[in-house]
């Protein structure tokens, strides 16, 4: 039960991932909005004629949103053929989604052993039963 839900809990980000890995675009967006008394920062990104916005969330470690301002350019990654979908480039790195792949795997395995296991424990009993 618990890989189940470990699963459904990264399903989303990990779909978002895998799309990104497979069919993204890297542009050039603008920071809209810098309060440093939230926990992200919101920008903005034209895609043909409409623009679009995100957010990203950053820490005190490994930010440098006290020395931007709005309008100064961030890089970022958009879905081709969903081009509303989209994260920093800093934040999004192909490594972190190779981890989620692998605790996605895990799940997976821990979830199907779950459901063997048992089977197989019924069926090794019914052969001792049979065979007594």
């Amino acid at each position: 039960m618990l890989a189940l839900w470990g699963l459904v809990r990264i399903a989303p980000v990990l779909l978002r991932d895998f799309e990104l890995s497979r069919d993204s675009v890297t542009a050039f967006g603008w920071y809209t909005e810098l309060d440093q008394e939230k926990d992200y920062v919101q920008y903005a990104y034209k895609v043909e004629d409409q623009i679009y916005s995100g957010r990203v969330s950053w820490n005190d470690e490994d930010s440098d949103v006290y020395s931007r301002h709005p309008g100064d350019r961030i890089a970022i990654i958009y879905l081709a053929h969903k081009p509303w979908v989209s994260v920093s480039a800093r934040s999004w790195d192909v490594r972190d989604f190779r981890v989620r792949e692998g605790l996605a795997l895990f799940y997976i395995f821990v979830f199907l052993t779950g459901i063997w296991l048992p089977t197989l424990r019924r069926h090794n009993t019914q052969a001792s039963i049979v065979s007594a």
